[in-house]
């Protein structure tokens, strides 16, 4: 049956408009954890003549009752997740609460659909929804039927007849974009898992360590934000990515972190409820251009710069200390200041980078 959604088509698609094709599936995968799933999978259907032929999200969450899909799909910002900031079974934190995120998956594919399997006095029952991009002011909501026997709770998201053939989405990296989306709540919530493929993302595997720092509140209008930055450095070679994120660490969108840092893989998350704000407004697009946000950006890439600064120095240090004895160390003693700290800091790197590169350095004379 054809329900109507009671917003403009236009500011639907708007809502749906996503930068990264991973960034919508992520959307998808935000939805089912919101739903308490303790294992999400992610797979992609291939296509006879190459590429993907549609992409499905799995989950074994509680799914939810036909008149919450009711309620959840007839407009924006009507989301049963307004009400409440952590999950209803587990306890979890909640990522989505303007009830956007389904519309997402239509930035991916024409047609998206909802396979539901939910518990009702002791048996399973079961529906599906579907949206289409050209008919974005309706939704097609099933009756309800009893399951069949060994069909389990939870929900499966199919997007078909996709808009272009998304590479992204195929390259070995996919994993590790994911890994770097879904990091610090895989960190917190250990019961969870996440699969691409049938390949498990597990981010505590990657990481190298991880430092937190404080960054100065952003404010919007007359409210004001707290923000903090958390660097996330990883054991394998992955793209540099700027996440902006909410308070508890769910990326909303990406920048990139536009810093020197030779020899290090990382990805740095920006926390704040200013994105969030800025999200609900469809404003977040424009973070970098924003004169609120701007200046938190402006921090977090000095932050990073400092950051890989004194990182790359301490990796120097073993080295330094073997000039040291070797008596070829331009420098004596402890640093007189702080510019002096700061200049033994950039030469440090600078040889250690030499080392690194010039094949048979360590053997040339002591003057070299």
């Amino acid at each position: 049956m054809q329900h109507p959604v009671r917003a403009h088509a236009d500011h639907i698609a708007k809502v749906t408009a996503v930068r990264k094709p991973v960034l919508a599936v992520a959307e998808l995968v935000w939805n089912a954890l919101d739903a308490d799933a303790k294992r999400v999978d992610i797979v992609t259907e291939p296509s006879p003549v190459g590429g993907i032929d549609a992409i499905q999200v799995v989950d074994d969450g509680w799914g939810m009752a036909p008149d919450r899909a009711h309620a959840s799909f007839s407009g924006l910002g009507g989301s049963w997740k307004k009400l409440t900031t952590r999950t209803e079974h587990e306890g979890r934190l909640i990522h989505g609460k303007e009830g956007q995120g389904r519309f997402k998956a239509l930035s991916l594919g024409r047609v998206a659909e909802w396979f539901v399997t939910y518990p009702k006095k002791g048996k399973n029952y079961t529906y599906t929804i579907q949206i289409i991009a050209d008919a974005l002011n309706q939704f097609e909501l099933s009756e309800e039927r009893e399951a069949a026997a060994g069909d389990v709770r939870g929900v499966r998201v199919r997007v078909s007849e996709l808009h272009k053939t998304l590479p992204s989405l195929e390259r070995d990296t996919a994993i590790d974009d994911l890994a770097q989306i879904f990091a610090l709540y895989l960190r917190k919530y250990k019961d969870t898992r996440l699969f691409l493929n049938q390949a498990p993302i597990d981010p505590s595997s990657m990481e190298e360590c991880v430092t937190p720092y404080d960054v100065p509140s952003i404010k919007l209008g007359t409210e004001s934000y707290p923000a903090a930055l958390e660097i996330v450095e990883w054991k394998v070679p992955a793209e540099r990515r700027l996440y902006l994120c909410t308070a508890e660490g769910f990326p909303l969108d990406e920048i990139a972190p536009n810093i020197p840092a030779p020899g290090f893989h990382f990805t740095a998350y920006l926390k704040s409820d200013a994105f969030k704000a800025l999200a609900e407004q469809g404003n977040l697009g424009i973070g970098e251009l924003d004169d609120a946000t701007r200046p938190a950006i402006d921090d977090a890439r000095r932050l990073l710069r400092e950051h890989f600064r004194r990182r790359a120095a301490e990796s120097a240090r073993g080295l330094v200390e073997q000039w040291k004895a070797e008596e070829v160390y331009p420098y004596r003693g402890e640093p007189r200041s702080s510019v002096e700290e700061q200049e033994r800091q950039v030469f440090n790197i600078a040889a250690l980078n030499v080392n690194a590169y010039l094949p048979k350095f360590a053997e040339r004379r002591p003057k070299s």
